[in-house]
């Protein structure tokens, strides 16, 4: 389907959530709203979208996180159009927007390098958190699986960090920032040296090492361009690849966007 409509129920007597399984395998424990959503996208077409008056918990919510990381994971960014009024609906008092999702221009590309630079990839990680912990490794030869929770004062800190086994390695050099989260500078992060495992919660920017400061400083300056979203804050690959084209294009370089 090119565009589904939808108003779900937003209560359920269960704290825990409601049980989730698709086609393909995928399960979780969510929200009315977020199964709703979770359901829809199933029968998208490739340009499809879901658009629908939902709470605002789908974007922020603890019950919800599972489901919206597998969301995003799956390319699609969530938009929100108009915030409405608490008392919309007669009788009720509850938090609920417009917002629809669609798939980013990234999930139709089948390469990585943008046009302003034959030098500068831009991807995420490639191992997902609760997948982690199920191959984590005692050998010290073994590479750090590293997480958001990782950035901190624009270095990576290994205070909390497990090995893993796993060959899903991002060689240096490449920049580093959080795709969910609140925007935060100190977590745009540098990195040239070391053997990393990425959670797909982070973005890269790979390129060559005297490039990096001006990937960071642009990534810093333009920050809150990059991240949107009502409530739970969050970017995209094409999102960072949009403000790098646009901020780096025509430097001196010469490749023009």
């Amino acid at each position: 389907m090119d565009l589904i409509l939808l108003n779900p129920p937003f209560s359920y007597k269960s704290s825990t959530g409601i049980a989730f399984n698709n086609r393909q395998g995928y399960s979780t424990k969510c929200s009315p709203a977020m199964s709703f959503i979770l359901n829809a996208i199933d029968f998208l077409s490739i340009n499809g979208q879901v658009v629908g008056i939902f709470p605002d918990s789908v974007l922020w919510s603890e019950r919800d996180r599972s489901a919206r990381e597998h969301i995003l994971h799956l390319g699609y960014e969530f938009t929100t159009h108009r915030h409405l009024p608490s008392n919309t609906f007669p009788g009720y008092t509850v938090s609920t927007s417009i917002i629809s999702l669609k798939r980013s221009e990234s999930t139709h590309s089948n390469h990585n390098t943008d046009d302003y630079s034959e030098n500068i990839v831009v991807d995420r990680g490639k191992l997902q958190v609760h997948k982690s912990l199920g191959i984590t490794s005692k050998s010290s030869k073994s590479p750090l699986f590293i997480h958001t929770t990782h950035l901190k004062s624009n270095q990576i800190s290994h205070a909390g960090a497990y090995r893993v086994s796993s060959n899903k390695i991002i060689g240096p050099p490449y920049v580093l920032l959080p795709r969910v989260g609140n925007p935060n500078k100190e977590k745009i992060t540098i990195v040239r040296r070391g053997k990393y495992v990425l959670s797909d919660c982070l973005i890269y920017v790979k390129t060559n090492d005297f490039e990096l400061e001006d990937i960071q400083s642009t990534l810093m300056q333009k920050i809150d361009l990059i991240y949107g979203g009502s409530c739970a804050k969050y970017t995209t690959i094409a999102r960072v690849r949009k403000i790098l084209r646009i901020n780096l294009g025509n430097d001196q370089r010469g490749n023009a966007p």
